[in-house]
């Protein structure tokens, strides 16, 4: 039975390894490079043009860009055969979680680190990007999971 167990096991992480893909995650890339200039260009607008902070700037940026990269995944990257409305919320949760990942992380950089804001999102996005794509590709968009 544990042989048995052990083989289930492996055979999920061969599938689950499967969903995962170079070429995939160089559009879902450049999907998000797509969605980060979006929120690159609210996040300077609002602290440089419009005297906000870069926490404010940063998180009205996040929210324009995943509604973006949304669509844009949806057909180009993973051209999800499912239902918006079956494929949305999750995407969304895992948005929400990114965005709070972005927070804090920029909280901590900016703020506590004395990082320069630019180069503190520069870094934060080459982090959730990663975690995004794998969250994306293994839940939100594969049909199997539950």
């Amino acid at each position: 039975m544990r042989k048995l167990m052990g083989d289930m096991r492996d055979a999920e992480s061969v599938a689950a390894a499967s969903r995962l893909s170079l070429l995939q995650f160089v559009v879902f890339a450049v999907v998000g490079a797509t969605g980060t200039l979006i929120h690159y260009a609210i996040l300077l607008s609002l602290v440089e043009l419009l005297g906000r902070s870069a926490m404010v700037g940063t998180i009205a940026g996040s929210i324009a860009g995943a509604v973006w990269n949304f669509f844009l995944n949806h057909r180009l990257t993973f051209k999800s055969q499912q239902q918006f409305h079956q494929t949305a919320p999750r995407f969304f949760l895992i948005a929400a979680v990114s965005l709070a990942l972005n927070a804090g992380l920029m909280y901590l950089l900016v703020e506590r680190f004395r990082v320069n804001y630019l180069i503190a999102q520069l870094a934060v996005t080459v982090f959730i990007l990663c975690v995004n794509y794998i969250s994306n590709a293994l839940w939100t968009f594969n049909r199997s999971a539950k």
